[in-house]
């Protein structure tokens, strides 16, 4: 498994440019109907970081289809899945199914752990009582990263996904390698078939 991170304040206006007009016509349509200018920067970067990891994963040419609930694959390639928040794209490549989701971090309003979380992973989000937002992205990002896995989409409901038990996150969900990152600016998970 590979996985790549890109902070989109590292590409200047000119290469940005320069990947927009190198993709084909489609992509550049899509692009251009983005009313705000970040939301267009990290589809750009996006792309530009997956087709770079496809590459080097072996798809010289990389087509991009989108499957069921709007995942992204390359028929007869190897997986991938990407995901953007705040300044920061990632993506992940994978010779089986792979899911990602990154999440800059930021204050969660606690109220919305009750919609996402088993009773377990509420102790686990709250250590002394007290909230505590990067333990709930933890939670987010795996369980977001699952989904994305399965192809299931957002419309599961995360009570019925356990990530973690009151004293720690897991390694594995339902069987497959769960992969965290924290740094001080993003919160990044993986979920893969260990190979």
């Amino acid at each position: 498994m590979r996985c790549a991170v890109l902070d989109i304040r590292t590409v200047s206006a000119a290469e940005l440019a320069r990947w927009e007009t190198a993709a084909e016509p489609e992509r550049r349509a899509r692009w251009q109907q983005f009313r705000r200018p970040d939301d267009r920067a990290r589809s750009i970067c996006a792309d530009h970081l997956a087709r770079t990891l496809l590459r080097e994963a072996g798809a010289q040419t990389p087509v991009i289809r989108v499957g069921r609930n709007g995942k992204p694959y390359v028929p007869d390639g190897p997986a991938f899945n990407c995901s953007h928040s705040g300044n920061f794209v990632c993506c992940a490549v994978h010779g089986g199914p792979v899911g990602i989701d990154l999440e800059a971090r930021r204050p969660v309003r606690a109220a919305l752990a009750a919609r996402i979380c088993t009773p377990e992973e509420l102790v686990f989000t709250a250590p002394g009582g007290r909230f505590d937002s990067l333990r709930f992205l933890q939670l987010w990002t795996a369980k977001e990263a699952w989904v994305k896995y399965t192809g299931e989409g957002l419309g599961v409901d995360f009570r019925t996904l356990p990530a973690a038990a009151a004293d720690g996150m897991h390694e594995t969900l339902f069987g497959r390698r769960l992969e965290q990152t924290v740094t001080e600016d993003y919160v990044l998970s993986v979920v893969y078939d260990a190979v």
